[in-house]
C-alpha cells in the first residue's frame, strides 16, 4: 500500500514536472525576445517615415521632368528645343522676382511679368528651376537616410562600421547640399543679369 501511494506521488510529481517545462517552451515560442520585438517596430516606423519621404520625392522627380529640357544630352531629341525652352520658360518669371528678393516686389513683379522672355533669360531660369529641385531631391535623400541611421542607432544588435559608413554618407550628402546652395546662388544673379539686358533690349514706349 506504502508502495502504491509513493508510486502515485512520484508519478503525479513527474507530470506536474513535466507539465512546468512544457508550458515553460510554449510560453517561450509565443513569447518572442524583447529585443526582437523592439527591433521590429523600429524597422516598421523607419519604413513608415521612409515611405512618406519617398512619396514625396517622386512627386518632386515628376515637377522636375516638366520643366524646361536643358541638359545637353537631351536637347537633341527635342524638336526646335530653343523655342520650346522660350515657351515653357514663361511659367518660370516668378523665379525672377525670387533672385531680386527683398520685401518690396511689387515693381520687380510688374516688369518681370512684362519683359520680353529671350533664350538666355529663358535659359537662366530653367537652370536655377532644375536646381532648386536637385536641392529638394537632395535634401530628402538626406533625410531618408538620417531616418535609417537613427533607426539603426536605436537598435539592440547595431554594427558600428555600419553606423560609421552612414554617418560619413550623410555628411557628403550635406557636402553636397551646400554646393547645391551656392550653385543656385550663382544662377540666382545670372537671372538677374539676363533680366536686365532683356529689359534694355526692349522696345521703349
Amino acid at each position: 500500500m506504502d508502495t502504491l501511494v509513493w508510486l502515485t506521488f512520484v508519478g503525479v510529481g513527474v507530470t506536474i514536472s513535466l507539465a512546468f517545462h512544457l508550458s515553460r517552451q510554449l510560453h517561450q515560442v509565443a513569447i518572442r525576445p524583447p529585443s526582437l520585438e523592439r527591433d521590429e517596430l523600429i524597422e516598421k516606423q523607419v519604413s513608415r517615415e521612409v515611405e512618406e519621404y519617398i512619396k514625396v520625392r517622386e512627386r518632386v522627380e515628376a515637377e522636375k521632368r516638366e520643366l524646361p529640357e536643358i541638359d545637353p544630352h537631351q536637347i537633341g531629341t527635342i524638336n526646335n528645343w530653343e523655342e520650346d525652352l522660350i515657351a515653357r520658360a514663361e511659367k518660370l518669371r516668378n523665379l525672377i522676382v525670387e533672385a531680386h528678393g527683398g520685401r518690396d516686389t511689387y515693381y520687380i513683379d510688374q516688369d518681370a511679368q512684362k519683359v520680353p522672355m529671350d533664350y538666355h533669360l529663358a535659359h537662366d531660369l530653367a537652370t536655377v528651376a532644375h536646381l532648386k529641385k536637385d536641392l529638394r531631391l537632395k535634401e530628402i535623400g538626406w533625410m531618408i537616410k538620417k531616418i535609417e541611421l537613427l533607426g539603426a542607432l536605436r537598435k539592440r544588435d547595431v554594427r558600428f562600421a555600419t553606423i560609421a559608413s552612414d554617418e560619413a554618407e550623410l555628411h557628403e550628402v550635406q557636402e553636397e547640399i551646400d554646393e547645391l546652395r551656392s550653385r543656385i546662388s550663382a544662377a540666382k544673379k545670372a537671372v538677374l543679369d539676363s533680366f536686365s539686358r532683356a529689359q534694355n533690349k526692349a522696345p521703349k514706349h
